[in-house]
């Protein structure tokens, strides 16, 4: 009795819901034609990084080279761009959900990389993500997700604490002004490829 229950309580809602986006104006098909424009919108990277510091700078510039690499980093041949690409992604998981997150992702296939890459933007989020290296049996962790959430999996609650300790270290911290000052200090770097 309790799943029929359940099952008319989401579906009031889920009408709820949308009598309230309605009601606000929120048109569905407008929000899907807005959606689908913006991203097949047209990226120019000299237009790009002719921009003034914004965190949209950052946004354009990571998809126009991640479109030019079909969404694989690891096809990109200039270290700058490279390290670029990593230092965001990084940062788009850490702050979707803690290191936890960046670390069960398919993106730590390239943390080694990664740890380099942020060393060259900034130190200190490289640091915390060695530290969080250090959790894994001998300090390393695996390239392959299956298996690297095996291990996750099995962390203690010891384990899970030093992981929100490290998330800690990186809250408050913005890592776009120097992403931003990165791409311009290597600015040849990002037109030419």
């Amino acid at each position: 009795m309790g799943f029929i229950k359940d099952f008319i309580q989401r579906y009031k809602n889920k009408r709820q819901i949308k009598k309230n986006l309605k009601k606000n104006g929120f048109n569905r098909k407008r929000f899907e034609k807005d959606m689908k424009d913006w991203q097949n919108r047209n990226l120019d990277i000299e237009e790009i990084l002719s921009r003034d510091f914004s965190e949209n700078v950052i946004i354009d510039a990571y998809e126009y080279f991640m479109r030019k690499c079909n969404w694989n980093p690891e096809l990109i041949n200039c270290t700058c761009v490279k390290d670029f690409l990593l230092c965001v992604l990084f940062v788009g998981e850490v702050g979707n959900g803690g290191i936890s997150q960046f670390l069960s992702n398919n993106s730590d296939d390239l943390t080694i990389e990664t740890i380099e890459a942020l060393k060259r933007i900034d130190k200190e989020y490289a640091e915390v993500l060695i530290s969080a290296m250090q959790i894994f049996p001998k300090g390393a962790v695996p390239r392959d997700c299956e298996t690297r959430n095996k291990i996750m999996d099995a962390f203690d609650d010891d384990t899970g604490k030093k992981l929100d300790e490290l998330d800690n270290c990186l809250i408050g911290r913005d890592l776009s002004q120097k992403l931003y000052d990165f791409i311009h200090t290597h600015e040849m770097d990002f037109l030419k490829n």
